[in-house]
């Protein structure tokens, strides 16, 4: 009986749990610290997370949206209102493009990037490989679609983000966004954001998580596009 109650809380560890990394360089908040320091990633923010749970019946974008949401609360606490919050507000994720995502096909792997912009407002592009990446603002109305016709629009270096995030070269990422400027200095108006890689299996569903802020890239890349 011991075992089969050993072997029984294995699986729902295997099922439901979630691992936080520590960050490798605590965040810089000043002194004058506020609660209104919505775009800043907090000293006890998790940033590096995996989150697996059991598959839901009512999988959604809206379910997956609550678990991402949960998460990213974490250390977070303090902030009066959180722009992640968004997708949880019901003129986000009523719009017909979230909730008939998943309903006909559901791939593998989705891809979800949240932005907090400088001036506050918040972002979100969702996409499943290059092909099509979709571009929702806070208040969903307009839904740009990327594709090869248009990549032109995201910019190269906005392109090659997306190219590193599908690649999931998380490494090069957190460096490139990291808290200080290439001299040292402490960033006073960052733009941070959260990138989610949500993994689809037969029964289970993995979250990949981290965060980083707005992107220096080194003069030396020159990856062909």
């Amino acid at each position: 009986m011991k075992t089969y109650r050993l072997i029984f809380s294995i699986i729902g560890i295997l099922l439901v749990t979630a691992l936080h990394i520590g960050a490798e360089d605590k965040q810089y908040l000043y002194e004058t610290y506020s609660p209104y320091m919505n775009s800043h990633i907090h000293p006890n923010e998790w940033r590096d997370t995996t989150l697996i749970l059991k598959l839901s019946k009512e999988l959604s974008l809206p379910w997956i949206f609550k678990q991402i949401t949960s998460i990213q609360h974490l250390g977070r606490e303090k902030v009066e209102y959180d722009s992640y919050d968004v997708k949880a507000e019901s003129h986000f994720y009523s719009q017909p493009f979230i909730l008939n995502h998943l309903k006909y096909a559901i791939p593998d792997t989705i891809f979800i990037k949240e932005t907090i912009n400088k001036d506050g407002t918040y972002s979100m592009s969702i996409w499943h490989t290059m092909d099509s990446i979709y571009s929702l603002p806070d208040v969903v109305g307009h839904i740009t679609l990327f594709t090869k016709n248009n990549y032109k629009y995201l910019g190269v270096e906005g392109l090659r983000e997306y190219n590193y995030i599908t690649s999931w070269r998380k490494k090069e990422l957190q460096e490139y966004g990291k808290d200080k400027y290439p001299n040292g200095f402490y960033r006073s108006n960052p733009a941070p954001s959260c990138i989610s890689r949500v993994i689809i299996k037969q029964k289970s569903i993995r979250i990949d998580m981290f965060k980083y802020y707005d992107l220096f890239w080194p003069n030396d890349i020159k990856e062909k596009l």
